[in-house]
């Protein structure tokens, strides 16, 4: 589905299009997903009933699902902010100054997502305890709201920094993106997210972890 929508909407003036008749009702969808916990996501799917001692297909089976469904979100949410931040242009025969029912996603809007106690929110999803997938869809959907333009500073917060430097030493989390990641979060924070860093335990381990593993994939592309 996604393919066949990339490839139908090709250019992101398309997309932006598209999403101005549904952008309210994507962003519901994806915050009440991003809400649920496992049990409670299957719970809302009608698959009733936890994994019996000793079953661990079933386990797997219901933790692979949950993570689908989270990195799906994840992965929409990234989309929603990248194309919806930007206004439509205006449609054949509309004049300049015309008011438009359409409004660009703002800074309120994505707010819940970096709420400290919001149970939506996406820097926690980087923590070692959540599933690798899930860390690098997370990593990879703030990459692409850092860098758009409802990113206010106070979004980028201290609070935040140690989970963001530790995706530089994260296996799940490709160095690339790992490495954009710090640069936009350092770009968008400016120089209070730095305050009361220690670069010998908080920086230099997880760029020189970083380094060690672009060696090792490029060193394994060319084998």
């Amino acid at each position: 589905a996604r393919r066949a929508f990339a490839e139908n909407f090709s250019t992101d003036e398309k997309r932006r299009g598209v999403f101005k008749h549904c952008q309210a009702e994507c962003l519901d969808l994806i915050t009440s997903f991003l809400r649920h916990s496992e049990q409670s996501l299957h719970d809302f799917l009608g698959i009733v009933g936890a994994p019996g001692a000793g079953d661990k297909n079933v386990a797997l089976e219901r933790q692979d699902r949950y993570v689908r469904v989270i990195m799906a979100s994840l992965s929409g949410l990234g989309e929603l902010m990248h194309i919806c931040a930007s206004a439509v242009p205006m449609s054949a025969g509309q004049k300049p100054g015309t008011p438009s029912s359409y409004q660009p996603l703002a800074a309120e809007d994505v707010e819940p997502f970096f709420a400290t106690d919001s149970a939506c929110a996406l820097w926690p999803r980087l923590a070692s305890k959540q599933p690798g997938p899930i860390r690098r869809a997370a990593a990879e959907c703030l990459v692409r709201f850092l860098k758009s333009s409802i990113c206010g500073k106070g979004l980028a917060r201290a609070s935040a920094r140690s989970s963001v430097l530790n995706t530089l030493a994260d296996e799940s989390v490709p160095p690339a993106t790992a490495a954009v990641l710090v640069c936009s979060f350092a770009a968008a924070g400016g120089e209070e997210c730095w305050e009361g860093l220690s670069a010998p335990k908080a920086l230099w381990p997880q760029l020189l972890a970083a380094v060690a593993r672009a060696r090792d994939a490029a060193f394994l592309e060319r084998l």
